[in-house]
């Protein structure tokens, strides 16, 4: 992959984003001639950095794509861009399509001196020919930290179906009552939040404004590459895949929260704790009470009855 690792720094005064844009604005650059014209608006999504700050490499990653066919910029270039001490620097400029030339996923792999530092901070992608873009979210715990991670639909949402009948509905999705206070005692010790669901990645912003809008801690995003994740092993198998590359982060997962008998066996698949993993009642009452009467998950009948439990907890690194 062509990188070219940059320190340019916006000036003060006025949008720092601004600026570094206009500084960093060139002529000789590719101007989307590989994008067909009708494809229609950005679908732009990035792909979350979690690790912990001595993991040897971070990825900064997403994809860049237009219109309702999702059709993917190839070999186009893109600005990525920091916020360090109240500027926006540019980190780097990458390029679509170099490990397959067929997607328009980006990637640069920070390793050494170039690793970002422990903290949180947004990362800003900016498509270089029409200056199209979209933030993702870079982690950094300290050595040991800790995640919770989460299941959405069903979990989160007030039922399994309600985000892809709102699709079609525009119906607003309600939240689980007290789920966003559960997880913000979560946070308060240290738990690093991080949403893993089996919806399509084209489906990350808005996923990412529902649990903002909704009042959850804000946390990385797992989503699936593909459209539709069959329920079962399909997606038990993707969900431990992904957490088993958060362990590759040196994270551990302290909590697994979810709805369905696939969200206990991934959990279990990496470790969680039987008494750290949390199963959502009633929807399917019928298909996880005999996982929980087994003593490989801990019935959720109520939110705010895990509040004092979250809160509880030791405090994280």
């Amino acid at each position: 992959m062509r990188v070219l690792i940059l320190g340019a720094t916006g000036a003060a005064g006025g949008s720092l984003l601004d600026a570094a844009l206009e500084a960093t604005r060139v002529d000789d650059v590719r101007t989307l001639s590989r994008r067909p014209i009708d494809t229609g608006s950005p679908r732009h999504r990035g792909i979350d950095l979690i690790a912990t700050a001595d993991a040897s490499e971070q990825v900064l990653a997403g994809e860049i794509s237009y219109g309702l066919i999702d059709k993917a910029l190839q070999d186009e270039e893109v600005d990525l861009f920091v916020c360090r001490a109240g500027a926006w620097q540019l980190l780097a400029t990458v390029v679509t399509g170099a490990a397959d030339p067929a997607d328009g996923r980006f990637e640069l792999h920070l390793t050494g001196d170039q690793r970002l530092p422990i903290g949180r901070r947004p990362i800003f992608a900016s498509v270089r020919g029409d200056r199209s873009s979209v933030q993702l979210l870079a982690v950094v715990l300290p050595s040991g930290g800790k995640v919770a991670v989460s299941d959405v639909d069903g979990t989160l949402t007030s039922y399994e179906n309600e985000y892809p009948e709102s699709l079609i509905t525009g119906a607003q999705v309600k939240v689980q009552d007290g789920a966003p206070e559960a997880f913000s005692a979560l946070a308060n010790s240290c738990y690093q939040p991080v949403y893993l669901t089996a919806r399509g990645s084209v489906f990350t912003e808005s996923t990412r404004k529902w649990l903002n809008d909704t009042g959850f801690p804000v946390g990385p995003l797992r989503l699936a590459p593909n459209l539709i994740t069959l329920p079962g092993e399909t997606t038990v198998d993707y969900k431990a895949n992904t957490m088993i590359a958060l362990q590759a982060s040196r994270l551990t997962i302290a909590v697994g929260n979810g709805n369905r008998e696939s969200d206990a066996q991934a959990y279990k698949q990496v470790g969680v704790a039987t008494d750290h993993i949390f199963l959502k009642r009633p929807e399917y009452s019928s298909e996880i009470d005999p996982v929980i009467a087994r003593g490989e998950a801990v019935g959720n009948d109520s939110y705010r009855l895990l509040v004092p439990t979250f809160g509880a907890y030791p405090r994280a690194p």
